[in-house]
């Protein structure tokens, strides 16, 4: 009789015991989200090279070419990547002809090519003025000032000296479309030029101030002709807003030099697209 009670009595904690489990809630567990890959990016590598022919030993041809080489970075193989190495092929083009590459040709086989010629002038040059011993040189150099998944801003600086009262020089900016390869006009990113002008003109006075000094009157830097400050041609895209450069003679005499103008993106506030072409790196 005991041990009839004994075989209920464990029968029924296992019926309970069962019960219990069935009813006690799974325990949760986070699912595991597959990682998203990394969207593309754009790689930038830069290559230099100098030649150099002398015809005495102070008297010298130099030629200096320097240009970034361009490449996608990415964890996956999407079709994005495949459409950003095709602009950035476009691109290693754009930035070769900035050089003056010929197609098929190497840097390394332009700046001898350059080289040569600027010897040449230099020879000229020494003839006409024997006593003259100076040396000749031209530098170009193309550089990626800033780039983001939708925009490559390059800098281009060209100087050269053939023996003149001073050097030639000259720069450039320009702000490239990742998506499509093609150069961004200032309208797409400002289409009220107009708006900006008073804001230039603050800016570029501001940029020739001596350090902890007011900005001198506009008109004391500017041409006599020069009214109004135009929006310059010389344009990039960078983190901080839109970067404005005005070259020797394009405004001013060649003493004023280079100005550079940034506007930022709260500076521009709403006459800028800062969400399609703005955003940190």
């Amino acid at each position: 009789m005991l041990r009839a009670h004994v075989a209920a009595l464990s029968m029924l904690l296992c019926l309970t015991a069962c019960a219990g489990q069935t009813e006690r809630p799974a325990s949760e567990r986070t699912p595991t989200l597959a990682a998203s890959p990394a969207p593309p990016t754009i790689y930038v590598a830069d290559t230099t090279v100098t030649a150099r022919r002398c015809v005495t030993a102070s008297s010298c041809a130099e030629v200096t070419l320097a240009m970034p080489r361009l490449s996608v970075l990415t964890a996956g193989n999407g079709s994005d990547s495949t459409v950003l190495a095709a602009v950035v092929t476009s691109l290693g083009d754009s930035l070769r002809l900035l050089t003056g590459l010929q197609p098929g040709q190497s840097l390394p086989q332009r700046a001898d090519s350059l080289v040569v010629r600027l010897e040449r002038e230099l020879r000229g040059k020494r003839r006409a003025v024997p006593q003259w011993d100076g040396g000749f040189s031209r530098d170009v150099r193309v550089r990626v000032l800033w780039h983001s998944p939708a925009v490559l801003t390059v800098e281009v600086v060209e100087s050269a000296f053939t023996g003149g009262a001073h050097g030639d020089y000259e720069a450039s900016l320009r702000s490239y479309d990742l998506r499509t390869g093609h150069r961004i006009p200032i309208t797409a990113v400002i289409p009220d030029t107009a708006a900006i002008v008073p804001l230039l003109e603050q800016g570029f006075a501001r940029a020739k101030a001596d350090p902890g000094a007011s900005p001198p009157p506009l008109a004391s830097l500017l041409f006599p002709e020069v009214q109004r400050l135009p929006v310059p041609v010389h344009f990039g895209i960078v983190a901080d807003g839109v970067q404005f450069l005005y070259n020797p003679y394009d405004v001013a005499s060649w003493a004023v030099g280079r100005t550079d103008v940034l506007l930022t993106w709260e500076q521009l506030s709403g006459t800028a697209d800062r969400t399609r072409w703005g955003g940190s790196r």
